[in-house]
């Protein structure tokens, strides 16, 4: 289930699920989970890959064409 990155697709909204979710998505370096317009963040404790300037270069173009 780590694979869902927005809980609002959820057809099952109840917390063991989003229990669930967040921490397969944890366990797969995935911190970062979207609730509609909020974002949750885990602290990894731990240098991430998803920090390189090639991934913080997608994500600046994204956000800023929004």
């Amino acid at each position: 289930m780590s694979n869902i990155d927005n809980l609002n697709r959820l057809d099952n909204f109840k917390i063991e699920n989003i229990q669930e979710i967040i921490k397969n998505r944890f366990e797969d370096d995935l911190i970062y989970t979207n609730c509609g317009r909020i974002l949750i963040s885990l602290n990894p404790f731990k240098r991430l890959a998803i920090y390189d300037k090639e991934v913080s270069m997608h994500h600046n173009f994204r956000y800023s064409v929004d």
